[in-house]
């Protein structure tokens, strides 16, 4: 038994003119939506860079076709033309031009700030870290252990009585 170790991908000529054929009538839909909106401009029923780059930005994106247009948004004017490098662009890759491939799961980067941190083993503030405090080497306290916030026993305060010593709240029943 023989196990080939290469995925070969077969290219479809058929499917891929399908493709080709169906990038076309987006990207065509896509610049009558895009007419619409520059008679509005034109017209001055929408004004502004902001609001009308809102609504450029929400027809290229509906058939997402983004990458096939390059925009130039001004106050008072929209214009467009495709960006024909992406357009012609093979929607898959072939056998001679294979994709790349990285690392799909890169390793943790630490911050700037954390290696700060790490390195004057001071907060952003200037506060010391304590090693008794919070640290992730060391266990918490155990319950059987005395808070240091406890109060002392030579401090009067108002404690309940013991358990013994409380009046029963049962229902009317002695004992």
């Amino acid at each position: 038994m023989i196990f080939c170790s290469t995925v070969v991908a077969c290219r479809n000529p058929h499917l891929a003119a399908e493709r080709a054929r169906k990038r076309e009538d987006l990207l065509t839909a896509t610049e009558a939506l895009l007419a619409k909106t520059r008679d509005q401009v034109t017209a001055g029923r929408i004004r502004g860079a902001g609001k009308i780059g809102v609504r450029a930005g929400k027809i290229i994106n509906r058939y997402k076709v983004a990458k096939h247009f390059i925009l130039d948004i001004t106050d008072d004017q929209l214009a467009w033309r495709r960006d024909q490098t992406a357009v012609d662009a093979p929607l898959t890759y072939t056998d001679d031009q294979p994709r790349g491939r990285g690392n799909p799961i890169a390793p943790a980067r630490r911050s700037a700030r954390a290696d700060a941190e790490a390195a004057t083993h001071t907060t952003p503030t200037g506060t010391p870290f304590a090693a008794s405090e919070a640290s992730w080497t060391t266990s918490p306290p155990s319950p059987a252990a005395p808070s240091r916030s406890a109060p002392s026993p030579s401090t009067n305060s108002a404690t309940p009585p013991p358990p013994s010593a409380a009046p029963s709240t049962s229902s009317g029943q002695s004992r």
